[in-house]
């Protein structure tokens, strides 16, 4: 007869949560008493046979780390822009809890996502094999936006601005955080191809259906290539009505000192004007 499994060993996760269950049940799948009642064991075992075969082990997302945030909104972002293609699917129970606001959010719900697709656990498995080698790509090669950083708190507002204006939903992205925004903004972009496909070729009954997130049908997806360029043709218009704007009430002498203030806060124009009229209220 096995050891009797600890009662009070408490699961970090969905994982080692199986785990124990396994061991219970294989414990009481030895004990003799139990072959008095042989169905109840078979059909547990049958039940946690089944699971078996359509859920992921622990070791599929072991190259996903819980404390890099620029890692799991990229994740989260490519699952929901690259959907596993399950041609009439629409989910029966959707994730309870689908929108993420912190980064410490996302890898429990990635596990409950992947556990969520109604395929094989080999369909997964390609996805996320896939999926790994995206990632790799992403970064050797991260989108060219050298003048957006997650210390610029209102470019990345304006750009967040500029996305959704140009997507039907991004509900499953809700950042609080100025340096969650940024790894959001650039997980977004980065995966925009994917979107670009989907939107552009898929049924998008489907897609709409599965994550509303293509573009509003007035207009064509642009390519991430065109993205980026419209993002920074707008940006450099934004500044130049800013500048111009700051440049008109602001001496030669006091504009000096702005850019000195910005320089060595690592800030925009407005965010270094808006924080020396509050330093002077103080």
């Amino acid at each position: 007869m096995e050891d009797t499994p600890s009662r009070h060993k408490q699961p970090k996760n969905k994982f080692e949560a199986f785990t124990i269950i396994k061991e219970h049940c294989a414990y009481l799948d030895s004990m003799e008493l139990m072959s008095v009642f042989p169905s109840a064991v078979d059909e547990m075992t049958r039940i946690l046979s089944c699971y078996e075969d359509i859920t992921i082990e622990e070791s599929d997302l072991s190259w996903i780390s819980e404390k890099n945030k620029q890692q799991l909104f990229w994740a989260w972002v490519y699952i929901h822009q690259n959907p596993i293609k399950e041609v009439h699917y629409k989910p029966e129970n959707p994730l309870a809890k689908e929108a993420v606001y912190t980064f410490e959010e996302i890898y429990p719900l990635l596990v409950e996502k992947f556990d969520s697709f109604k395929t094989t656990k080999q369909c997964k498995r390609n996805y996320i094999k896939n999926m790994k080698h995206s990632y790799h790509q992403f970064l050797t090669s991260k989108p060219s936006l050298e003048w957006l950083t997650d210390k610029a708190d209102d470019d990345c507002i304006w750009v967040w601005g500029y996305l959704t204006d140009k997507l039907t939903s991004l509900n499953f992205l809700k950042p609080l955080s100025n340096e969650d925004l940024f790894h959001s903004i650039i997980a977004i972009i980065a995966n925009w191809d994917l979107l670009h496909h989907n939107a552009n070729t898929l049924n998008k009954d489907f897609i709409g259906d599965l994550d509303p997130i293509v573009t509003k049908p007035q207009e064509k997806t642009p390519t991430k290539k065109e993205l980026i360029s419209k993002l920074t043709n707008a940006y450099k218009q934004r500044e130049i009505r800013t500048k111009s704007q700051s440049l008109s009430i602001l001496t030669k002498n006091n504009h000096k000192l702005l850019l000195k203030y910005m320089k060595e806060h690592s800030v925009s124009e407005k965010k270094a004007l808006n924080e020396i009229v509050e330093a002077m209220l103080d």
